[in-house]
């Protein structure tokens, strides 16, 4: 249960944020698939904010690296993807911030000692580690101006490295042009010969 509340004169009402997880949540853990709007621009430019994402239940061993899942932490919901799989023994290794958190369990194959490392696609470094029961479903379906575009099919994971590595480009570009003025407005001292 979601305990981001707000409060009105005489009642403690579930912020809207918090239905959406408790609704979600439980339809997925019921084995069926939601459908809602992508909020935020973490996973740019493979889903921009506004785009439908449409998410199926998984098992968490069934999830492979690349995929795009959506799962649980003190935020809320959140899709990201996949960037490495571990299995460790050292019981340390796992959630720093989130121990104390009471997830929904969902029984899984993995072992205990499985941890999930994932980014969005438009973060360049950092990860967030996670838990196989954190894990919802994964994204199976986003649709917005590019039309219906499945994830998990080879064209769509061609384009979408194609698209990071314009958009990393891109970014160098201009914080190369930031770091070094003069390649915006020319060198002053030459233009003084």
């Amino acid at each position: 249960m979601c305990d981001r509340m707000m409060h009105s004169k005489d009642k403690v009402i579930p912020s809207r944020s918090c239905l959406f997880t408790d609704v979600a949540t439980g339809l997925l853990r019921q084995g069926l698939g939601v459908r809602f709007y992508a909020k935020g621009w973490s996973m740019y430019p493979t889903i921009k904010e506004g785009e439908v994402i449409t998410v199926e239940p998984v098992e968490p061993s069934k999830v492979k690296r690349g995929d795009i899942i959506l799962y649980q932490n003190l935020k809320g919901l959140i899709a990201h993807r996949v960037v490495s799989i571990e299995k460790t023994s050292d019981e340390s290794r796992g959630l720093r911030t989130e121990q104390n958190m009471n997830f929904s369990t969902q029984p899984s194959s993995l072992g205990p000692h499985h941890f999930f490392f994932l980014r969005g696609d438009g973060e360049d470094k950092g990860s967030e580690t996670i838990e196989p029961r954190q894990i919802l479903g994964k994204v199976v379906l986003i649709e917005g101006n590019r039309g219906a575009i499945n994830p998990n099919l080879w064209k769509a994971k061609i384009e979408r490295i194609v698209l990071l590595l314009f958009h990393r480009l891109k970014r160098r570009a201009l914080r190369n042009m930031i770091s070094k003025p003069s390649i915006l407005f020319g060198d002053p001292s030459a233009q003084l010969k």
